[in-house]
């Protein structure tokens, strides 16, 4: 496959493949904020205030709960904000530290990680194989195998339950490795 083809599969690939994680990712994106949001709105203007007139009314829980909103609904509508802010940053970043393809490139010293990105597009960079580390084996327990490369934050991940390993033993030997990234 000369450069041409290759380019224009991946040009086939990014309008006609939109990945299921990214739109999953972006639909989720999108719900999060706006309850978030919506709380915070609720928070900061829909609370009245409720203080009761007796001391009978004061004591009840209730009346103590509506208090306690109308006093601090600056600080409650703040946090929402925050919290919605955080989901959307954890929810933005996931997909692009999921893994896509994995690629040992000629020769053997470089590998191609290509990860997901946002709207149905993927991402890939060339890192060499001795900065990437694997933190547990394809055969263990879980869901997912973690790499980290050295100088990204965040590690990548692997599926093992919906992704396939073309060549396991050659990832165990060369890109399965524990190795020691400072």
């Amino acid at each position: 496959m000369d450069q041409r083809d290759y380019l224009v599969a991946q040009e086939i690939c990014r309008r006609h493949l939109v990945s299921e994680l990214s739109q999953r990712t972006f639909i989720n994106l999108k719900i999060q904020f706006f309850f978030w949001s919506h709380m915070a709105v609720f928070a900061y203007s829909g609370v009245r205030d409720l203080r009761a007139q007796s001391s009978e009314e004061t004591s009840s829980w209730w009346s103590m709960v509506a208090n306690f909103q109308h006093e601090h609904r600056y600080r409650i509508a703040i946090a929402c904000i925050a919290l919605g802010y955080v989901v959307l940053f954890f929810t933005w970043m996931y997909p692009q530290r999921t893994v896509s393809k994995l690629v040992l490139m000629k020769g053997g010293q470089m590998v191609r990680v290509t990860t997901y990105s946002h709207f149905g597009r993927t991402k890939d960079f060339t890192v060499p194989l001795n900065d990437i580390s694997c933190k547990q084996s394809r055969l263990a327990e879980g869901v997912q195998v973690s790499l980290k490369i050295r100088s990204r934050w965040f590690y990548y991940l692997l599926d093992k339950r919906e992704g396939k390993f073309v060549e396991p033993q050659l990832f165990d030997y060369v890109i399965g490795l524990n190795r020691s990234i400072k």
